[in-house]
């Protein structure tokens, strides 16, 4: 009859440990979505900043910057969409 006690006793155990170990895993998962909203907060408000500041430059005659802004907003962009793709 020990045995049995025992062996409950360890599955009770198990058990705890992988409710605990569950909720665990759903904060990290809230955790890394909160942190992937903020990344294309950012990510964006940095893409608007620069094909505006790249808009300024042209409209004040300095077309090399702001053609230079523009492909940094782009470069910007690309990186940004291909991390993200890579995430899912």
């Amino acid at each position: 009859m020990k045995m049995v006690e025992q062996d409950f006793e360890l599955k009770c155990r198990l058990l705890d440990q992988q409710v605990k170990d569950a909720a665990h895993q759903r904060r990290l998962e809230i955790i890394d979505l909160w942190f992937q909203g903020v990344g294309v907060a950012v990510g964006t408000g940095i893409l608007i900043s620069f094909v505006w500041l790249a808009k300024y430059a042209i409209d004040h005659g300095q077309a090399n910057a702001g053609m230079l802004g523009g492909g940094v907003a782009t470069v910007v962009a690309l990186i940004a969409g291909n991390r993200y793709r890579k995430g899912q």
